[in-house]
């Protein structure tokens, strides 16, 4: 996901934001704005206690500073508000002795005013922000791409349609030269004493000893890519005897004597035989017999 958020997300953000900023809005107006005829307590409530009070014969005056501005309200003898320089006028209109005052009208303060707008601007200010995000993240539509796109490449003459085309195609021998040589030279050597598999995986053959999940990783991502050229099976059930690698001349680079080493080790920690052999172009069943001879021995004891 990274820094970007979903796609629900920013369709959440698009309808949600809009209807957020009309109920604030509203809701400021409703905190800033009362109605004449509310009580003391329901002014204090609203505003805090009074920075200033002044008393009449039968009026009382209370004087709030808040973030809005100051604001002055006239209360009656029964503390009845009857006049206020933010209160709108009630729907029911208060009786003539509440609304009498001695006292001239206080003029409006516009601070309150511009407060529910610099709010909504500081909205609309981040929804720009939050959609200018949002278009960052999403990725750019692409065109589908043509059946038969070779992506500048001259296409196979062929009858077939492009849609057709394979993704893999067959090998076309398991083995090579070299190795199908040895691999019939060795089964003239056993005869029917073992089994003979070839191109066996090293997972196939062995695997990662109890330990941690972690551990168990490491280790058996380092034989999952390896392939032994044959492994000896006992015929009556597969059980594994041994296994055959045919060294050529690549076997010679530094690379490659790591993994040889490194595989040595990982069959002989496991308890299986592996025999070399160096790969050329013919082999005898003599030189086979001679190399498997400690596997005789090793199945007598």
């Amino acid at each position: 996901m990274g820094i970007f958020p979903s796609h629900q997300a920013r369709r959440n953000w698009k309808t949600g934001v809009p209807a957020a900023c009309l109920l604030l809005y509203f809701t400021v107006l409703s905190s800033v704005r009362g109605e004449i005829g509310d009580t003391i307590d329901q002014s204090i409530a609203r505003y805090g206690n009074p920075t200033g009070v002044m008393k009449s014969e039968n009026q009382l005056t209370h004087i709030y500073t808040t973030s809005y501005g100051q604001i002055t309200e006239i209360y009656d003898s029964k503390g009845i508000c009857i006049q206020s320089n933010t209160r709108k006028q009630p729907n029911k209109p208060v009786p003539p002795t509440s609304r009498t005052t001695s006292q001239p009208a206080m003029s409006a303060s516009p601070l309150h005013l511009f407060v529910p707008i610099i709010l909504i601007g500081a909205l609309i200010a981040a929804v720009g922000f939050f959609s200018t995000l949002c278009s960052l993240g999403e990725k750019p539509k692409r065109g589908r791409k043509k059946e038969g796109d070779f992506s500048g490449r001259e296409a196979p003459k062929s009858d077939r349609k492009p849609s057709e085309y394979p993704t893999y195609e067959k090998q076309k021998y398991l083995l090579t030269k070299t190795e199908l040589q040895f691999y019939r030279t060795l089964q003239v050597a056993i005869g029917e004493k073992y089994q003979i598999m070839c191109q066996v995986s090293l997972s196939q053959v062995i695997q990662t000893a109890p330990m941690s999940p972690k551990d168990r990783q490491t280790a058996f991502n380092k034989i999952s890519r390896k392939v032994l050229d044959f492994v000896l099976c006992d015929p009556r059930n597969l059980s594994i005897v041994a296994a055959i690698e045919l060294d050529d001349s690549s076997h010679n680079r530094n690379d490659r004597i790591y993994r040889d080493q490194e595989l040595n080790e990982m069959l002989e920690d496991a308890g299986i035989p592996l025999i070399r052999f160096q790969s050329k172009v013919s082999y005898t069943t003599d030189q086979i017999t001679h190399k498997l001879a400690p596997l005789k021995q090793r199945n007598a004891a």
